[in-house]
This record gives structure tokens, C-alpha cells and sequence, in this order.
């Protein structure tokens, strides 16, 4: 048995300050209505105006899930998704869990501890099948020092949470996590987590983060042996800096998850698993479509 989903990640970049917010959330919303993604994941949506915005572009055509309202601008977390009508998966329970360890919130400048980050928890059902799906964004690697026992402990706060799930219920993580490839906390990730971006990553020698060109946003899977677990993987293209999106690179990734060994699969194993082109019509032309339109 195969489950596929269409699943887009994004940072979408709304702290007030950034420039051009409401131009570019039009333009975000646009990109993901021409998508048409089975499930959106976005994170830095800090205003219930952007997120109205959004959703108003994606209107009846898709469930959508946000964090409570508060937070430094208007809504914990920043975190919202939207779960597509036609894709058949409906929302069955949701919930916000903040992270236990963040940033001080005097530190106005950086904007994590005002932000209230943490994880937004949503399980799925289609028919017969199930799906637990978490949008996350951790801390930000500020200087000095980097934060880094802060995001290890967000990470394994991550990682408890999707190991609470039952084992056979596929897991997906998609976010913001801010740890580079390269990093000394990235093979933590990999302890629990299939990286569905890894080959492609490797392959095309890019990032996520338009500023760095460092790899910090993710699309996972959960470590489980009942499932193995294939991608396709495009960047949604920003050419610079919040323009015309974001200061992050969107992940648009096609999933495909099969019953039997493989989830589990060591590192250097997993090229195996990558599928290089799109694996269905649907994806190609979405591809297709969004690719003409950029050249438009």
C-alpha cells in the first residue's frame, strides 16, 4: 500500500519589519493556489492579517489551521497550515505544544522568545489511512553563541513528540529548523527522522536560506519500519532577498510513503530512496506550470 502527499514548506518571512510584507504575501499565496499542494506548511505568518490574507487566496478550496492568537505580533508561533478539501485528507484533532526551552523574550531585537515557538501538531485521516503531520520552526542561530543548547533542546522535543505517535502512523516534519547540513546537531535529526531532501540536497549543491546559502528547512519522515519512504524535491525560488517571496527557498516536496522495510534506512543508503524525477502526472505539471510562470 502507497500513500502519496504534495506537501509545501515554506518561511514565508512576516515579522514586521521585513520589507514588502503584504506584497509578498500575495505573491506566496498565488504560488501555493497555482500548487496546489495537498498540505501547506508555513512558518514567520506573525499577524492574523497575514494569515487572512493567505487563507483568503486559498479560500473554500482548503482547510486551515492555525496556532492561538498571541505572541509579540498577533500569533503564537507563527505557524498556520492548510490542508487541501480535494486531497481528501481531513483534520481529525489538532493542537499547538510550545517549546519548553526558547530564548528570553527581553531580547526584543531577535524575536524568537516574543514569537512563542513550538510545534503545530495535526493527524490526518483519508479513507482508511492515517497521517500525523507537524510544522515546526526552531530558534534561530543568533550570535553569539548560537543558541545551540536551545535548539537541541527544541529538537528533542521535536523528536519526543513524533515518537509519541503510534508506531505504523507515518509522521511527517516540515519547518524552519535552523540547523545547517553541516552542523554538529544535524545528525540528531537523522537519529529519528528520514531527511527527504538529503539527495536532492546533495545533488544540486544549494540552500534554503537565500541570505547564507545554508540548507536549514526540512521535510522529514519518522524513522518507523512499517514504511519506506520515496521524494521528489523542488525549491520555490526566491532570486534575492525577500524578493519576490521570502528570505527563505519554499520546499515543495512529492511523498510517497510504502508499506514495508526501508524508513529506517542509514544515511548512506538513502540516494537510493530519492526518485529524481516527479512521480506523478500531477506533480509534473504543477512543475511545469510553475516553472513557465516564472519565466512569464
Amino acid at each position: 500500500m502507497s500513500t502519496r502527499i504534495q506537501l509545501i514548506s515554506w518561511n514565508v518571512h512576516g515579522p514586521g519589519p521585513a520589507p514588502r510584507v503584504i506584497p509578498r504575501m500575495r505573491a506566496v499565496a498565488k504560488e501555493l493556489a497555482l500548487r496546489s499542494p495537498d498540505i501547506a506548511l508555513l512558518q514567520e505568518v506573525w499577524t492574523p492579517a497575514q494569515a487572512d490574507l493567505i487563507g483568503a487566496t486559498l479560500k473554500s478550496r482548503y482547510a486551515r489551521i492555525d496556532t492561538p492568537p498571541g505572541g509579540g505580533l498577533g500569533r503564537i508561533a507563527g505557524l498556520l497550515a492548510f490542508v487541501s478539501r480535494a486531497s481528501g485528507w481531513r483534520v481529525t484533532r489538532h493542537r499547538f505544544e510550545p517549546f519548553s526551552q526558547s530564548a528570553p523574550s527581553w531580547k526584543v531585537w531577535e524575536g524568537d522568545g516574543l514569537g512563542r515557538k513550538g510545534l503545530l501538531h495535526l493527524e490526518l485521516r483519508r479513507n482508511g489511512e492515517q497521517l500525523v503531520v507537524v510544522n515546526t520552526h526552531l530558534q534561530a542561530s543568533y550570535s553569539p553563541g548560537g543558541y545551540t543548547e536551545v535548539r537541541r533542546a527544541q529538537l528533542a522535543q521535536l523528536s519526543r513528540t513524533s515518537q509519541s505517535v503510534a508506531a505504523g502512523v507515518p509522521v511527517l516534519v516540515a519547518g524552519d529548523l535552523n540547523i545547517g547540513a553541516s552542523e554538529p546537531l544535524y545528525p540528531e535529526i537523522e537519529r529519528h527522522f528520514v531527511d527527504l531532501s538529503a539527495a536532492y540536497r546533495e545533488r544540486c549543491g544549494c540552500g534554503t536560506s537565500v541570505g547564507s546559502g545554508a540548507w536549514i528547512d526540512y521535510v522529514l519522515v519518522r524513522r518507523d519500519p512499517a514504511w519506506s519512504a520515496a521524494s521528489t524535491v523542488e525549491r520555490i525560488v526566491s532570486t534575492r532577498s525577500d524578493y519576490p517571496y521570502s528570505d527563505h527557498q519554499g520546499l515543495d516536496v512529492a511523498v510517497e510513503l510504502t508499506r514495508g522495510t526501508g524508513a529506517g534506512l542509514e544515511p548512506s543508503e538513502r540516494a537510493s530512496q530519492a526518485l529524481w524525477g516527479p512521480s506523478t502526472r500531477r506533480a509534473w505539471l504543477r512543475a511545469a506550470l510553475a516553472t513557465a510562470r516564472r519565466l512569464l
